[in-house]
């Protein structure tokens, strides 16, 4: 509202302003054209002279109505003679002397701008003055008559904007009242009826982000009961295993059961760091930094760092890569993807088998796969296999069925693509990622 009160009175003023300049403009015209037919008119007059210290009277203006003095512009006429004398003046008590030249001209007397028209006439001069000072007062009156409408006309344009905006944001305002009395676990869409346009894509805009709140929430609460559900089992099997230990005697049952105990520990332990990395990635997805980052590099440091895991398994872990290739993505995200389908591998495929990760850059393309010698996932399995706590049926390996989740969810981030095949034996599990290259 402010701004528009703002835009209403400087188009006030700029209307002002250009009617004032324009009415001057026709007025300085229109004078002009009065000054050169008095002086035409006296050209022919025969009754003119009178004595220079004689002013026309009211009388003497009847014969002469056509050269005496306006009171609204201030003329004065002039008649002077060849000689230098003047012959007569409509202003006797006035002295303007006799300008040179011919013409309509614009002069300075006694620091005040005039307008003249001098016409010869044969054995006389006339003369025809008006003062500036009298033209811009007539053009600030008429200007003043012509722009006091459009000032009495911006309190009421003020006032009907005023009116017209509270009517155009009651539709606003009852839908602030009706998102304020709504629950916080409330995500049903806002009513369309009787809204305006304008306003119905603002509608739409909220109600796509409702549904999409309500998407959200509805995964979080099936990702804590899948989480809560998958840590109740090796939890339950712990205490299990605890309560064995102190009630058993005989010492291989409690050499046992503290085996399994142990394994029960390491699994649910990879299983919560599993799941602190899926929500540390959802959760910085949009605040991570990019860099460039050498995939040969982070994955020669990857194998490095799990090497030792899959020689315990007598697992053959290997790099076939170019020299240097470069993605534009986070550094820490890509690790933990790159680490996630390694450790995969190295956990579902029989030991003795072979791991081989290559890095390649193809175009405008970066490849990144991991490429197993082992037993591949059932095609059924292919569609489900990203799904948060699902592992293929078969494998009886400790893992939490969040890997390829995380990955999934750093594919996203990097605007990548994933694609699942079997690898070059025929029975193994290739997972190819594309991303587009650094320049």
């Amino acid at each position: 509202m402010i701004l528009l009160f703002s835009a209403l009175v400087l188009t006030g003023a700029i209307t002002g302003t250009t009617i004032y300049k324009k009415t001057l403009s026709e007025v300085n015209e229109m004078q002009d054209y009065t000054l050169r037919q008095t002086a035409y008119s006296m050209q022919y007059s025969n009754n003119l002279i009178l004595p220079p210290s004689v002013k026309l009277t009211d009388a003497g203006r009847d014969a002469n109505e056509s050269i005496s003095d306006n009171d609204d512009f201030e003329f004065i006429a002039q008649i002077w003679g060849k000689n230098g004398n003047r012959l007569f003046s409509t202003d006797p008590e006035k002295s303007i002397p006799l300008f040179q030249g011919s013409g309509i001209a614009t002069v300075v007397w006694q620091k005040q701008k005039w307008r003249i028209f001098n016409l010869q006439s044969k054995d006389k001069i006339i003369q025809v003055v008006q003062s500036f000072d009298a033209r811009e007062e007539t053009a600030a009156d008429i200007a003043e008559r012509a722009v006091l409408p459009v000032i009495l006309l911006i309190p009421a344009l003020g006032f009907l904007i005023w009116v017209g905006i509270i009517f155009g944001l009651r539709p606003i305002k009852r839908i602030s009242r009706e998102l304020e009395e709504r629950h916080a676990d409330s995500m049903d869409p806002l009513t369309l009826e009787n809204l305006p346009v304008e306003i119905k894509s603002m509608v739409f805009a909220l109600n796509a982000l409702l549904q999409r709140l309500a998407n959200s929430f509805e995964l979080q609460k099936q990702f804590i009961a899948d989480a809560a559900h998958e840590l109740r089992t090796p939890l339950t099997v712990l205490n299990l295993q605890a309560e064995i230990m102190s009630r058993s005697k005989d010492p291989d049952e409690i050499s046992e059961a503290l085996l399994n105990l142990k394994s029960g520990i390491a699994r649910t332990t990879h299983q919560v760091e599993q799941l602190l990395t899926l929500a540390r990635q959802q959760h910085a997805s949009k605040h991570m930094a990019f860099e460039n980052v050498d995939l040969v590099y982070l994955a020669e440091s990857v194998i490095c760092e799990l090497s030792q895991f899959a020689s315990s398994k007598n697992i053959d872990l290997g790099l076939v890569s170019a020299s240097k290739v470069f993605v534009n993505g986070n550094r820490e995200s890509l690790r933990t993807l790159l680490v996630n389908l390694v450790d995969n591998s190295i956990r579902y495929i029989p030991e003795g088998e072979t791991i081989d990760v290559f890095v390649n850059a193809d175009g405008e393309k970066c490849i990144l796969e991991v490429s197993d010698s082992g037993m591949g996932i059932q095609d059924a399995d292919m569609e489900r296999i990203f799904d948060r706590f699902y592992r293929g049926l078969g494998h009886d390996a400790i893992g939490s069925g969040l890997g390829l989740a995380i990955v999934k969810s750093i594919i996203e981030m990097h605007g990548a693509c994933i694609a699942l095949d079997k690898a070059q034996n025929g029975t193994g599990l290739k997972v190819r990622v594309e991303f587009v290259s650094a320049h």
